[in-house]
């Protein structure tokens, strides 16, 4: 079962650091049998799993956020997912690196790359981490790879 997500503000490589706790909510209401058993604006949680700022010599930034649960209400339901901003790549400005390291010597290893950004708002989709039961039925659903 696919859990549509969105984040809640937006994220920064420049910010962010790998364990950092980051908020998100269920972004649609999530159906089973006819009946709704997630509703949108369920919050959800998760965590920067990679950040790295553009560096030196003009390397891009990376970024990578895994959901892992939403709060309905006394429940806490684990999730497994994983987005890469931008594939996980900031803007490389490595060749401009190069440009200024020809024109002016090692000053040009100065130029940093650029910093990912997620906006708020930005759709991600997470699955159940195991089976998990709803109200709405006897069996539970299914988690799939």
């Amino acid at each position: 079962m696919a859990i549509p997500l969105a984040s809640d503000k937006e994220w920064s490589s420049a910010v962010l650091k790998p364990g950092d706790a980051v908020t998100m909510h269920v972004s649609e209401d999530v159906m089973l049998d006819g009946r709704i058993v997630i509703p949108s604006g369920t919050p959800a949680s998760g965590e920067v799993i990679d950040s790295q700022s553009g560096g030196a010599g003009g390397a891009p930034g990376k970024l990578s956020v895994s959901a892992r649960s939403i709060q309905l209400g006394e429940r806490v339901i684990a999730l497994r997912s994983r987005l890469s901003a931008g594939n996980g790549v900031g803007k490389d400005r490595s060749n401009v690196s190069m440009a200024v390291s020809l024109a002016v010597g090692v000053f040009g290893l100065f130029v940093n790359g650029g910093s990912v950004t997620i906006p708020a708002g930005t759709p991600m989709s997470a699955k159940l981490a195991q089976d998990t039961p709803f109200a709405s039925t006897d069996s539970p659903v299914t988690s799939q790879p």
